[in-house]
């Protein structure tokens, strides 16, 4: 194995995908010591593409997690000093995110002195808004962390239920799906927000294999992915856009190396 502490020790590494590495080789060759008795969980992916795959994770590759999600979601919500109810509408199951972001809550909420409560109905949405009216009342903030296409199904249900939205300070974590700016802008009026606010909504990405949460939205990208929405030259400055805009997150580069391979053919 090489030592990878550069940019240029990356380019000696070859490039894996399904087909060449994570299905050609049985799971245990796939480990450093070529076994799963040491590696404390397996996951899976979605099976999207067709067949779900899966991996086993070390106890060290999630054990920033917690910090990680405790540092953005106080800076973006003030968990330490809002009384806040979190949902988490992910898939739950082997599916990462779901399981992940629920294990990582749990451990705030257990180890910090928060006016934080946790519930994990799943993408199950009729639960959903059972809670939100049976609960969210009773705190100052209620965030829901779901899938972009299962929170418009959810707003839906919601109001054919009556909830009054604007009355109970919404706020929303998504990701793993494009979330548009004109969809930001529409959840901002129904939940109450102004159209122009730009941290009632929280965008992640995340890479299944690696981390549930790489990169994320703050109140800088959104505001320079409104502009870009409103004006087409500089979407087109700035991402060669045609099209709907990308998302468009920030990371931490110490902690996460990114490239764009044949980044030409891919636009």
């Amino acid at each position: 194995f090489c030592d990878i502490d550069t940019i240029d020790d990356f380019k000696k590494l070859p490039l894996v995908n399904k087909k060449n590495y994570l299905q050609k080789y049985p799971i245990e060759q796939l480990c450093l010591d070529g076994s799963l008795k040491d590696k404390y969980l397996i996951e899976g992916s979605s099976g999207l593409s067709g067949s779900r795959s899966y991996w086993p994770r070390l106890k060290s590759d999630d054990k920033k997690l917690p910090a990680w999600v405790d540092s953005l979601f106080r800076r973006r919500f003030h968990i330490d000093r809002k009384p806040t109810l979190i949902i988490v509408g992910l898939m739950m199951g082997v599916w990462v995110s779901g399981e992940k972001i629920s294990w990582a809550l749990r451990q705030i909420a257990m180890n910090n002195k928060y006016p934080l409560t946790i519930i994990t109905p799943g993408s199950n949405a009729e639960e959903i808004v059972e809670i939100i009216k049976r609960f969210s009342g009773l705190y100052e903030q209620t965030i829901i962390a779901a899938y972009p296409p299962f929170i418009k199904y959810l707003t839906d249900l919601g109001d054919q239920e009556g909830i009054d939205w604007p009355g109970l300070n919404i706020r929303l974590v998504t990701g793993g799906e494009y979330f548009s700016e004109e969809r930001r802008n529409f959840m901002n009026r129904k939940m109450g927000h102004r159209e122009k606010d730009l941290t009632s909504i929280l965008g992640i990405y995340g890479a299944s294999e690696m981390s549930t949460m790489m990169g994320q939205e703050t109140p800088y990208s959104v505001l320079v992915k409104k502009l870009a929405h409103k004006d087409s030259n500089l979407a087109k400055d700035l991402f060669s856009a045609q099209g709907p805009l990308p998302a468009l997150t920030q990371y931490n580069s110490s902690e996460y190396y990114a490239e764009a391979i044949n980044r030409s053919e891919e636009r």
